[in-house]
C-alpha cells in the first residue's frame, strides 16, 4: 500500500536532502525510445536548482556510463524501493499505467505523464488525461517529449507553489480516501464510454 511505505532517505541516492527533487522512471524494463530522448534531455538540468534522480532500466543503464551528466543529475538502474523513494520526492516523470496512476494519486505526486503509446486501446493516455483534465497531472505525449517540453514543465510546476498545491489537492480529491478501485471505476467508464 503506497501510503504506509516508508520514505526512503534521498541520500541514499546521493541526493540533497534539501534540494526539490524529480524522478523520471519508465516502467522496470524502461523504454528505449524514452531513453534515447533522455540522453539528450539529462545533460541540460546543469544548471537546475532541483535534482534528478533517473532510472533507466533494466539493461539500459550502461548507456549512460560515458554521458557527461550533470552534478545534480543521479542515475541507477531500477528502484526496489520505489513507493519509498515516491513519498521522498517532489515530482515524478512516468507512464501512465493504471498501478502507477493509483500510487501516485494516493501520495497526492504532482506529475508529468508520459503515456505508453505501445498499449491496446491506448489505455495509458486514457489514464494520463482522467489526471490531466482533473488538474493532478501534465500530459506530454512520447512523440513530444524533448528536452524543451520536459525541462519547461518540470521548472513550471517546481518554481510555482501555487502550481504545485493545485496539483496535490487535485491528486488528493481524485485518490478519494485512497481508493484505487473508485479511480479505477473512473478510467473503466472514461474507456468503455457508459
Amino acid at each position: 500500500e503506497a501510503v504506509n511505505a516508508k520514505p526512503v532517505l534521498k541520500s541514499k541516492y546521493g541526493l540533497s536532502k534539501n534540494k526539490k527533487t524529480v524522478l523520471i522512471v519508465m516502467g522496470s524494463l524502461g523504454s528505449l525510445t524514452i531513453n534515447n530522448i533522455m540522453k539528450d534531455i539529462l545533460p541540460k538540468f546543469k544548471d537546475k536548482e532541483y535534482e534528478v534522480l533517473f532510472v533507466t532500466g533494466k539493461g539500459y543503464f550502461e548507456d549512460y556510463k560515458n554521458l557527461n551528466l550533470p552534478k545534480n543529475v543521479k542515475i541507477v538502474e531500477f528502484l526496489n524501493d520505489m513507493l519509498g523513494v515516491m513519498k521522498s520526492i517532489d515530482l515524478i516523470v512516468s507512464r501512465a499505467g493504471a498501478s502507477t496512476i493509483s500510487e501516485i494519486t494516493a501520495l497526492e505526486l504532482p506529475s508529468i505523464l508520459i503515456p505508453s503509446p505501445y498499449v491496446t486501446h491506448n489505455h495509458q493516455y486514457k489514464n494520463a488525461k482522467v489526471l490531466s483534465d482533473s488538474g493532478a497531472s501534465i500530459l506530454i505525449e512520447e512523440k513530444n517529449l524533448n528536452d524543451k517540453t520536459l525541462i519547461k514543465e518540470i521548472d513550471k510546476i517546481l518554481n510555482n507553489e501555487k502550481i504545485y498545491d493545485k496539483m496535490k489537492k487535485a491528486n488528493a480529491k481524485l485518490s478519494i480516501k485512497n481508493s484505487a478501485t473508485k479511480i479505477y471505476e473512473i478510467i473503466r467508464k472514461t474507456i468503455d464510454g457508459d
